[in-house]
C-alpha cells in the first residue's frame, strides 16, 4: 500500500539524510529502479512505499531516490507518513489469526530516525484482530477497522440461514492455511486515543436486519469466488474514512460491495438524502448523479431509479416492529405524538418497503390482492411506465449514468479528492486517472449557490447534468452535474 504525502518539507528541513538511488538497494536482478518519469504530468511530491513481504518502508522522491527508511518488526499491511515525518503502520503479527486477506493486529509509530515510540495491539486470540487500514483522525485518535469472532450459534440465533444455496459457515468451521477457523468474524470499527483508551465503537453486529439502515446476515459473495468469502470472512470492511465537518465514518466493504456512511453520534447507516417534494425530480438525479460518479459499486435500492418517495402512513399501517417500538417508547417517555409520527414519516424502514410502483393500475399493477404495506398514494404520478415513457425521467437518468461509468474508465479507475470540504451547501469532488479527470458538483440545497469553477474546467465536456447548462455562476436548486477534461 502506499500513500502520497506532500506535507514532508517540513520533516526533511529538519534531516540531514543522504538520499541514494533506488537502484542500489536491488535485491535480486532485473529493472528496478526509476524507469520512466514526465514531470509535466507525475505527481510533486513524496511517495511512501511500504512492501508487504519486508519489514522496511521506504519514502521516496519522483527521481526515485531514497529520502529516509524505517527498519520496523513487523510486516506492514498499511502505513502513512504524519505531519511530525513519524511513521504510522499496521504491522501484522506472526500469530494474527484468522489470516484473511489484510489480518494486521498492531498499530505502530516510528520516528523519523526509525524508533519505535507508540504501540497499539490489537488482537485477542478468538476474541478480535484489527485489520486492513485506520484513520488518523483530526484531534490525534485512530480509528482502526477489526474483526471480532461470534460462534456458530450466535451467528444462527442472530438469523443467519444456514440453508441457503452458497452459505459456508459450518458448524465444525472451515480450515484455512491449515488451521481452523470457528463461527462466523464480522467487522467492527474502534476508536482509540493516544493513551490507548477506546473512545467510540461501531459494530456491524449491532445493526443486523433488513432495510436502508442495516445489513442483511443472509446477504454474502458467492462461494464461487472463495468459500471463506461466503462464510467467516463475511463482509470484509477494506477503508475507513471519517469526515470532521459532518461527523460522520465512511466504511466499505469488499464482500457486500457497498459503502457505507455512518453518523458517529447515533451510530446510524445515514441514507436520507434529498427534497422529496417540490425538487423530487431534481435531487432525486442528484444523489444518484453524487453515487455513481464515487469509487465503489453503485448500489440502487428498488424504487430509487424512479424517484419513489416516502409513504404518508398512519399508525396502524405500519408494520416495522423497530419503528412500532420506537413510537411506544417515545411516547410513554412525553415525546409529543405529533413529533414521533414525524419522525417515523422521515426516517422508517417501511418506507423502502411499500410495494413497487409498476404503473397506475390498482395497487400500483403490484398485486390484484392486498399488499402487506400500503402502496403510496403518489403511485398514479411516480411508477415505471410513466417513467419510461418520459425520456426526462429519473429512470432515464440513471440509464445515462450506468452507460458513462461502463465507458469512461475514470469512473472505476479514478482516485478521488474531495473539493469545497468547508460549503454549506455543496458537495464536490474529482476523480481523475493517468489520461481524465472528472468533476462532480452537488448542490445540496433548496436555495441557488454561487460557484465558479475550477480553473482549467470552462472548456470541458459536460457528460451530465439535471438542469439544462448554464454559465450565470449560480447552481439552482439541487442542481449536480458531471464535467470531464483531459488531464
Amino acid at each position: 500500500m502506499k500513500r502520497m504525502w506532500k506535507g514532508a518539507a517540513a520533516a526533511l528541513a529538519l534531516s540531514f539524510v543522504c538520499s541514494a538511488p533506488a537502484a542500489a538497494y536491488e535485491a535480486f536482478s532485473g529493472p528496478l529502479g526509476l524507469l520512466y518519469s514526465d514531470k509535466s504530468k507525475a505527481f510533486d511530491g513524496y511517495t511512501l512505499v511500504a512492501p508487504l513481504q519486508t519489514n522496511v518502508t521506504y519514502l521516496m522522491d519522483m527521481d526515485g531516490n531514497i529520502i529516509n527508511e524505517w527498519t520496523c518488526d513487523t510486516t506492514p499491511f498499511y502505513s502513512e507518513l504524519l505531519p511530525n515525518g513519524n511513521l504510522i503502520r499496521h504491522g501484522r503479527l506472526p500469530d494474527a489469526w484468522p489470516a484473511y486477506g489484510g489480518v494486521s493486529g498492531v498499530l505502530q509509530e516510528y520516528d523519523w530516525s526509525g524508533n519505535k515510540v507508540w504501540e497499539y495491539k490489537m488482537f485477542t486470540p478468538g476474541v478480535e484482530v484489527s485489520h486492513h487500514t485506520f484513520e488518523v483522525m483530526p484531534n490525534g485518535n485512530y480509528m482502526l477497522l477489526g474483526w471480532e469472532h461470534k460462534s456458530y450459534d450466535e451467528m444462527v440465533k442472530a438469523g443467519r440461514d444456514v440453508n441457503l444455496p452458497g452459505h459456508s459457515v459450518f458448524k465444525d468451521g472451515m480450515k484455512i492455511d491449515g488451521r481452523m477457523v470457528e463461527g462466523i468474524w464480522p467487522d467492527f470499527v474502534r476508536e482509540i486515543n493516544r493513551q490507548g483508551e477506546t473512545v467510540w465503537e461501531w459494530h456491524v453486529w449491532d445493526h443486523l436486519g433488513k432495510g436502508p439502515d442495516k445489513i442483511d446476515i443472509n446477504v454474502f459473495l458467492t462461494p464461487k469466488r472463495s468459500p471463506v468469502t461466503a462464510g467467516p470472512d463475511w463482509t470484509h470492511f477494506n477503508g475507513v474514512s471519517y469526515n470532521p465537518n459532518t461527523d460522520q465514518v465512511a466504511l466499505t466493504s469488499r464482500n457486500l460491495g457497498e459503502v457505507y456512511i455512518i453518523d458517529k453520534k447515533t451510530g446510524n447507516i445515514v441514507s436520507r438524502w434529498g427534497n422529496d417534494g417540490t425538487w423530487r425530480v431534481q435531487s432525486a438525479k442528484l444523489l444518484a448523479t453524487m453515487l455513481h460518479g464515487m469509487e465503489g459499486m453503485p448500489y440502487i435500492y428498488q424504487g430509487e431509479e424512479l424517484g419513489m418517495t416516502n409513504c404518508p402512513m398512519t399508525l396502524d399501517q405500519y408494520r416495522d416492529l423497530e419503528s412500532l417500538n420506537l413510537y411506544r417508547e417515545r411516547t410513554e417517555a412525553g415525546y409529543p405524538v405529533e413529533d414521533v409520527m414525524e419522525s417515523l414519516h422521515a426516517k422508517s424502514r417501511d418506507n423502502a418497503r411499500t410495494p413497487m410502483q409498476w404503473d397506475d393500475t390498482p395497487n400500483a399493477g403490484f398485486t390484484t390482492g392486498t399488499p402487506w404495506l400500503m402502496v403510496n398514494p403518489n403511485y398514479k404520478e411516480i411508477n415505471a411506465a410513466r417513467a419510461v415513457a418520459d425520456p426526462d425521467s429519473v429512470f432515464h437518468y440513471y440509464q445515462k449514468l450506468i452507460a458513462l461509468r461502463k465507458s469512461h474508465p475514470v469512473f472505476t479507475e479514478g482516485d478521488f479528492t474531495l473539493l469545497e470540504a468547508e460549503h454549506p451547501q455543496l458537495f464536490v469532488y474529482r476523480r481523475q486517472n493517468a489520461d481524465r479527470e472528472l468533476l462532480v458538483v452537488c448542490n445540496f440545497s433548496d436555495e441557488p449557490a454561487a460557484w465558479t469553477l475550477p480553473d482549467g474546467w470552462d472548456k470541458a465536456e459536460r457528460l451530465i447534468g439535471n438542469y439544462p447548462a448554464d454559465s450565470s455562476g449560480t447552481l439552482r436548486p439541487w442542481e449536480a452535474m458531471m464535467l470531464e477534461r483531459a488531464r
